[in-house]
């Protein structure tokens, strides 16, 4: 079982909710939201006012982003901080 906190590569981070629910917060390059263009450099850390989320069920076969809002991507982007708010709620 994955842990309730992880690091995702210097560019963001998921939260493993007890009911197995994912929510991943993504805000390096290529990653919807004020990086997207931005060089990946193994060494340099991010930050970002908007980001890119994702919901899906921990055993990675199920994306439920689109129950949240269905924009035709498994992904939403350029979420600022009081819509993520909305979300993890």
């Amino acid at each position: 079982m994955k842990k309730s906190f992880q690091a995702c590569d210097k560019k963001g981070f998921h939260l493993t909710f007890p009911n197995g629910i994912v929510l991943s917060t993504q805000f390096g390059p290529g990653n919807y939201g004020d990086n997207y263009d931005s060089p990946f450099d193994g060494e340099k850390s991010f930050d970002a006012n908007m980001v890119e989320v994702a919901i899906f069920k921990a055993d990675g076969c199920s994306w439920i982003t689109k129950e949240y809002r269905d924009l035709g991507d498994d992904v939403l982007g350029r979420i600022d901080f009081g819509e993520w708010l909305k979300i993890f709620d």
